[in-house]
């Protein structure tokens, strides 16, 4: 269990870290994509902004991603998927609805940056509070190997 939770952290920082390399480029380099993409300056210029809006969110979606793999891992799979729903469509969705009226693409967009962060900090604090050594995966290593005759 302590190695597996090492492991997570690390493959966490990785992820994090080479999650927010890519949100520094992403927000650089937003300009020069949409214009490889279009000719049509308002739809560059949105296209940046927007891009530029979900760059700060690449780190915790990172973690979120990462965090809820090592979970899985080691058969934490309830909460995991329940912080995904209530994300989702407790967060991204209301506030997509709430924001898009007066903000637009870019409000829609907020709301889904906002939305990663929640969720990134919600499997960050996770990892940290997650009892390792009483997961399922290490609770069945304890008791042995079982056979299940009724699967003959």
């Amino acid at each position: 269990p302590e190695q597996a939770k090492q492991y997570a952290y690390t493959a966490t920082l990785l992820g994090i870290g080479f999650m927010s390399f890519m949100g520094v480029l992403m927000f650089i380099g937003a300009p020069l994509i949409f214009r490889m993409l279009t000719n049509d300056p308002e739809v560059q210029a949105l296209g940046a902004q927007v891009l530029r809006i979900e760059a700060f969110a690449e780190p915790f979606f990172a973690s979120s991603i990462v965090i809820a793999g090592a979970l899985r891992g080691i058969g934490d799979t309830l909460v995991p998927s329940l912080y995904n729903l209530i994300s989702m469509w407790g967060v991204r969705i209301v506030l997509s609805f709430l924001l898009a009226s007066r903000f637009g693409l870019p409000g829609v967009w907020s709301a889904m940056a906002i939305e990663l962060v929640f969720r990134g900090i919600l499997f960050i604090v996770r990892l940290f509070r997650k009892d390792w050594k009483n997961s399922s995966l290490f609770e069945a290593k304890k008791e042995g190997p079982h056979l299940d005759s009724s699967r003959s």
